[in-house]
């Protein structure tokens, strides 16, 4: 790497890039701007005048950093000023993405035109805000409206507790600057949605939703046919995390590889009936061109997400690459989609679903070196092995079943429910109603897979707790690349031993006759817990929130798995009200049959 010669290559290049980016949201600070670009530029020059390839890599390294923190600036100047939080504002915008219709509110993100303040003060840089309407009219907001607003707004904040989701990283990474509610229900529809891509998808989880009244699946299937995921309950979600298959509701390289595929398989067939084409033509282009288009339609349906950009670049790159009969290796195409994901959206290397993506096909691409042999059980273990660092990381827990639920959940699901759902999105989008039976099709096939991921679930070996250091996740990271090495070098019985301290041992023990009290973080309320050697009581449960989510589901029961707790002894409640008890019903249907006192 440090001789002289030809220049790197694409994968190693943008490694450094992603590196650079992810080096330098790693820090407390942010480098200065300057500093980052003459540092950039001194070694872009040494490296190309003197063709030294590591210096070549640092400084594309360094232009990495440089990308991502001039984004990450621009992200904290945005946000919404201190001076202004839980003021009465004014603001004009349009909804982007697909608004969340819960119990009793609708939330929605807001694309930021004009502010004001109470006297007339114009708010500058507010550019997306995530807004409540509690308790709306019967006319609520929809994707490409143009609405104004009365409304109350706060940074983005969360709840610190370990093991639940930080909204406040992902709101940063995503570019929402501001959350809050709309004031005294003061919304007026200025501008209809018009045409676009927003309000195709609204229309098709309408649909959905026409289709399936009263269904517990409608979530389910519009979630995959255009994304829309907000009417998946706390409990489906719960399942598919504990089951290691929440990727099968975020469209990505599985859904659109099969779409494609079919599609190119279809087009084959029919285009090999037209000699005279094929003369003009090779099929395999054509086939090519027509599946490609076919991935493109579906990631756009899906309103071209994280997952779904990685995804679609890593499909269009060989497709393009046959298409211009050129061969593209998996390292390349894998390096080309990092490189253009993170230059669109630079902070998402603060999102788990980027390392989660691209982790899961750099382990396919290593684990499956001369694997001959077809099926989907090895590339089950591969993905499962390589996600195990990743998986502690940023959940700390790793679903143990995940390759079982997987073997059956992923033929199922993309053979079957993906197909039925999109078939009946491109109807719907052709006659109104015409996707009612294919959308109950997919319904039926995901209600007859949900009882086998509900009892893997309920197994008391389902998830098993990891958090680790620092240093035993670069072990693992290690463990891993050796485990899956190929096969005749030797080094997969070492590879297992540095698996080991991302478990051992599990969690900080507690010596007898001490205890430990853990007051969780839930706003309003009250959830605490207690441990002692062989005991773990719970103390009242937290708040239950607007839209029917409570503090149960979202923080007390990722702390006792984050911790390694299986279940609870007993809870005690101190008294009834909402802030103390709220989160009682998600913790007994985790925990069926818990004493309650």
């Amino acid at each position: 790497m440090s001789g002289r010669g030809r220049y790197p290559g694409l994968a190693i290049l943008a490694l450094a890039w992603v590196g650079g980016g992810t080096l330098a949201l790693a820090g407390s600070t942010l480098i200065p701007l300057w500093i980052l670009a003459v540092a950039t530029g001194v070694a872009l020059l040494a490296g190309l005048r003197l063709r030294l390839r590591l210096v070549l890599v640092v400084a594309v390294v360094l232009a990495g950093g440089l990308w991502t923190t001039q984004a990450a600036r621009r992200g904290l100047d945005a946000r919404l000023p201190r001076a202004l939080e839980g003021q009465t504002l004014t603001v004009i915008g349009r909804v982007v993405g697909l608004p969340r219709n819960q119990p009793r509110r609708v939330r929605f993100t807001l694309a930021v035109g004009t502010a004001w303040g109470a006297h007339g003060a114009g708010v500058d840089g507010l550019r997306r805000i995530a807004l409540s309407w509690y308790r709306p009219p019967a006319t609520t907001p929809r994707v490409g409206e143009r609405w104004r607003f009365q409304v109350r707004l706060q940074r983005p904040r969360s709840l610190s507790n370990p093991g639940s989701f930080d909204y406040a990283g992902w709101a940063f990474a995503h570019g929402i600057n501001a959350t809050g509610y709309v004031y005294h229900n003061h919304g007026i529809r200025l501008a209809p949605a018009g045409a676009g891509l927003g309000p195709v998808r609204a229309r098709i989880a309408r649909a959905v939703n026409r289709a399936l009244p009263a269904s517990p699946w409608a979530g389910l299937v519009a979630g995959l046919a255009v994304g829309a995921r907000g009417g998946m309950t706390p409990a489906q979600w719960q399942t598919l995390r504990a089951t290691g298959t929440s990727h099968l509701l975020a469209i990505s390289g599985l859904h659109l590889g099969l779409v494609a595929m079919l599609v190119f398989l279809l087009t084959s067939l029919v285009v090999r009936r037209f000699p005279a084409l094929t003369r003009r033509v090779p099929t395999r282009l054509v086939a090519a061109g027509v599946g490609l288009l076919a991935a493109l339609v579906y990631a756009a349906l899906a309103g071209f997400s994280l997952p779904t950009q990685r995804a679609l670049i890593m499909l269009a790159a060989p497709l393009l690459a046959l298409l211009s009969r050129r061969r593209l290796g998996v390292g390349a195409a894998l390096g080309l989609a990092a490189v253009v994901v993170t230059l669109i959206t630079p902070l998402a290397v603060l999102s788990a679903s980027f390392w989660l993506s691209f982790g899961a096909v750099c382990a396919l691409a290593w684990g499956l070196v001369g694997y001959r042999g077809r099926g989907w059980l090895r590339p089950q273990w591969v993905v499962f092995l390589g996600l195990i660092p990743l998986l502690a990381l940023f959940f700390g827990r790793i679903p143990l079943l995940g390759p079982v639920a997987n073997l059956v959940a992923i033929p199922v699901v993309g053979w079957l429910a993906v197909p039925a759902a999109l078939t009946g999105a491109l109807a719907e989008l052709l006659h109104a109603g015409w996707g009612t039976p294919l959308f109950h099709a997919s319904a039926f096939v995901l209600a007859h897979l949900w009882p086998l991921l509900e009892w893997l679930q309920a197994r008391s070996f389902a998830t098993v707790a990891a958090s680790p250091p620092l240093w035993a996740l670069a072990a693992a990271v290690l463990g891993v690349v050796l485990l899956l090495a190929p096969r005749g070098l030797g080094v997969r019985l070492a590879g297992l031993g540095l698996l080991v301290p991302l478990f051992w041992p599990p969690m900080p023990t507690i010596a007898p006759g001490t205890y430990r009290v853990t007051v969780l973080d839930v706003g309003q309320g009250l959830a605490a817990v207690v441990r002692t050697a062989h005991h773990v009581l719970l103390i009242d449960t937290g708040p239950r929130w607007w839209g029917g989510n409570d503090a149960g589901h979202s923080i007390v029961i990722p702390y006792l798995q984050a911790r390694g707790v299986r279940a609870p002894n007993e809870v005690v409640l101190s008294h009834a009200d909402s802030d103390h008890s709220g989160g009682l019903a998600s913790i007994e249907r985790q925990w069926p049959g818990l004493a309650v006192l």
